[in-house]
């Protein structure tokens, strides 16, 4: 009896288990595909940039008859993407980083200290993530206005700031309350407070978690058009994105020039794209432990 349960036992479960195998390609099938997909319009997007419109509608998977590179020069030049990449460096960092710096001290508090209504709160941050950002819109340049923040970088710094802020302090407290409570207790024993606790102990932690809320608010900010439209009027602190707006207007009215166009867009992707790529196994690691956690 005893041998043929044992023998009964592994078909069972190869049986079992045959199905999970089966479902289990799909989710990575799925995923492969948009990955495929992505890097074919990435592709095509950066060969675009550097053919003629003729080329571009003759052949527009097809390599280009003639490498248009000055394409690349006469955006950067001739439609302010020197100015918008500029105030897209500044905005996106200054915010990014002002990002950072709330979140962290805001998901200390919530995950670790004992705050009251610290359960609500978090829910609160976690339905802000919800929020289209276009029906805020309204009500902040009306504030906005009335503050004087209209058309300036200060202005748009604490608006994409305040978007920004509720992913990320939902995503560091999941790093927040994930760290041991020996090593809190540890640095209690030792006379630290709960600045030093944050400062000494939960920051070198959760390192990989703040850069990977630093990265992602970065790429996220640095493609967003529709808030910087509504709180940015002169062409001097036009964004990135506003620029590329700009020189897609221009050419609708001189002619279309869609390999000049396709460079603008190359322009706006190739900095996160490096910037993904240099970094990339930090935000890897992080959204991986902050899953996990």
């Amino acid at each position: 009896m005893s041998t043929q349960n044992t023998a009964g036992a592994p078909r069972r479960a190869i049986r079992r288990s045959t199905p999970g195998r089966l479902f289990g390609w799909l989710p990575r099938t799925v995923i492969w595909l948009f990955v495929g997909f992505n890097l074919v319009v990435l592709a095509i997007t950066l060969l675009s940039s550097v053919k003629t419109t003729k080329d571009i509608f003759a052949a527009p998977l097809g390599l280009p008859t003639t490498w248009e590179w000055g394409n690349w020069s006469t955006a950067w030049s001739n439609s302010g993407f020197a100015v918008g990449a500029l105030n897209s460096l500044i905005v996106v960092g200054s915010a990014s980083i002002a990002v950072v710096v709330i979140a962290a001290p805001a998901a200390y508090a919530l995950s670790r200290m004992r705050v009251r209504w610290a359960k609500q709160l978090s829910t609160a941050f976690v339905l802000g993530i919800g929020i289209p950002p276009h029906i805020i819109i309204i009500p902040l340049f009306i504030e906005f206005s009335q503050l004087g923040l209209i058309n300036s970088k200060l202005g748009l710094i604490i608006v994409y700031t305040g978007v920004s802020l509720p992913f990320a302090v939902f995503l560091l407290t999941g790093f927040m309350a994930a760290v041991p409570k020996e090593i809190e207790e540890a640095a209690s024993l030792d006379g630290a407070g709960p600045i030093a606790t944050l400062v000494r102990i939960f920051l070198p932690t959760v390192r990989n978690g703040l850069l990977t809320v630093f990265i992602i608010t970065a790429v996220s900010l640095w493609n967003e058009v529709l808030i910087a439209l509504t709180f940015v009027q002169s062409n001097d602190n036009f964004t990135l994105g506003l620029s590329l707006m700009s020189l897609l207007s221009a050419i609708q009215y001189s002619g279309a020039d869609y390999g000049l166009l396709f460079a603008g867009v190359g322009i706006m992707l190739v900095p996160m794209l490096l910037l993904f790529i240099l970094l990339r196994r930090f935000v890897i690691e992080g959204m991986t432990l902050g899953v996990g956690k």
